[in-house]
């Protein structure tokens, strides 16, 4: 990579930070606008030029557990793409000015390369590089070398105490994560802890949050869902936190965990707000505008490019198309104005944006 093209990334760096600042609060007047039902104009998206800053590329559809709030384990075939076409991909990325990266799955640690194309990501200097894991395969000896090439943050999936462990990844691999967590903690390194919100975690939230934090990492939830790829399909019923009571308990219980640990726990009083308001009615949140794809892209093993919606079709596909193009086209634009105005396919992901909007700022 020559001294020019550094310098021009680091330009564009410079670009998006400033813009990132000043769209931050252009979106939050904007989105305040529309949610009041004042804004329903959204043709300025049109003659926008956009920025993101964050990419999460799922790199593999392959996964070594058997979760019941996910689709992914299912796949039997590999879509792959060669390290070389994604070391392109990653050049693609840079290109456009995005510093933030996230490898995702599936289960990423699967690929062999993924070592390789974190050293990669560094040698184009992403600022963050984020390996999402089940932590199956992240012992001292694989976390050193990812850590050594590059990963900078790792987020670490985890569902319950033992039993419901097991239940909900369909295998016993609880210490294993346990293990990855506390490793990576103890290597200096940031990791989040994730847990899928289900009934049957409610009662054993606040002593995973217990060890959590005596394992010296950070806590958040995901809601769950089937609408979006890789959750389409899944069953529910067993799962959803869905009565009156269920939902009472867990905000309930949410709230005491963000009082008692407050430097592990990292929701926000309208996260939690936000959490009850979707369980009790998801399709209220379907009113909410969405502007998670003006700063985020996702990416699919095959190429194909996501206005970080994927319950949506692609903009684009990255072996076809420059990423710079696929960002400023028609397309891309055309899926932002169907995520303000919530005509897209809806889904849970980046919550804590909408949450501001139905809850306000004050209760942060």
């Amino acid at each position: 990579m020559t001294s020019n093209t550094l310098l021009s990334i680091a330009n564009r760096d410079s670009v998006s930070a400033n813009f990132a600042q000043l769209q931050h609060a252009h979106f939050q007047a904007l989105m305040d606008s529309i949610w009041k039902g004042k804004g329903k104009d959204v043709s300025w998206v049109n003659h926008a030029i956009l920025q993101p800053g964050n990419v999460r590329i799922y790199i593999t559809e392959l996964c070594n557990s058997r979760c019941l709030t996910c689709t992914f384990w299912r796949s039997k075939q590999e879509v792959k793409l060669d390290t070389k076409t994604w070391k392109d991909i990653l050049c693609q990325i840079r290109n456009a000015g995005i510093s933030s990266l996230e490898f995702v799955g599936g289960e990423p640690t699967i690929r062999p390369d993924l070592p390789a194309l974190i050293r990669e990501a560094r040698e184009l200097e992403f600022s963050t590089i984020l390996v999402s894991s089940n932590g199956l395969l992240l012992n001292d000896k694989s976390i050193n070398e990812l850590i050594g090439c590059g990963v900078n943050s790792f987020h670490i999936s985890l569902d319950g105490l033992r039993d419901t462990y097991s239940f909900v990844r369909g295998g016993d691999w609880f210490k294993n994560a346990l293990s990855a967590i506390s490793r990576i903690a103890q290597a200096g390194i940031p990791v989040l802890v994730l847990t899928n919100l289900t009934r049957q975690v409610i009662d054993e939230l606040e002593t995973l949050v217990g060890i959590v934090r005596g394992l010296g990492a950070s806590w958040a939830v995901n809601i769950i869902e089937n609408l979006k790829y890789g959750f389409k399909g899944v069953d529910l019923v067993e799962l959803a936190i869905s009565s009156k009571d269920d939902i009472e308990k867990v905000i309930s219980i949410l709230s005491r965990i963000k009082q008692r640990f407050s430097s592990t726990c990292i929701l926000r009083e309208v996260d939690i707000l936000y959490i009850g308001d979707y369980l009790a009615d998801p399709q209220r949140e379907r009113e909410v505008p969405c502007s998670l794809g003006f700063n985020d892209i996702y990416l699919d093993p095959r190429g194909n490019v996501y206005s970080a919606c994927m319950s949506m079709n692609p903009v684009g596909n990255v072996l076809n198309t420059q990423l710079v193009e696929i960002i400023q086209s028609g397309q891309m634009k055309l899926n932002l104005k169907s995520m303000l105005l919530r005509q897209c396919g809806g889904c849970t992901c980046g919550y804590p944006q909408r949450a501001e909007l139905m809850h306000g700022r004050t209760k942060l």
